[in-house]
């Protein structure tokens, strides 16, 4: 696993065989930037113990709109990681900074 300070970046070579990858386009409270990316950097490192997990990172446009970018091993273990108490408590915790719900794209790589 490479880790940079309290960020995950990868448990394995983002290019080793296909991964699912979801894009939620989210938009926090004015204000809340700051401990967001925070508390942001803090559930990387519960989510990381998710069986499927690869990567996780927070970007920024140069317009300010954010997204958080997931890569898992498959689809299934992306529907799985939403099924623990874990994950239920976290998308709780950051649903307080946000204005609204995030939106869902999902991909799978192409071989």
């Amino acid at each position: 696993m490479v880790s940079l300070g309290d960020q995950v970046v990868e448990k394995r070579p983002l290019l080793a065989g296909s991964v699912f990858v979801a894009l939620a386009d989210i938009e926090l409270k004015k204000g809340s930037e700051e401990e967001f990316a925070v508390w942001f950097s803090q559930s990387n490192r519960i989510l990381a113990k998710q069986d499927g997990f690869i990567a996780r990172k927070l970007l920024r446009a140069p317009n300010g709109s954010y997204l958080i970018m997931v890569i898992m091993t498959s689809k299934e273990a992306f529907a799985k990681m939403h099924t623990t108490s874990e994950h239920s408590k976290l998308h709780s915790e950051a649903r307080e900074y946000m204005s609204r719900p995030p939106k869902i794209s999902a991909y799978n790589s192409v071989p």
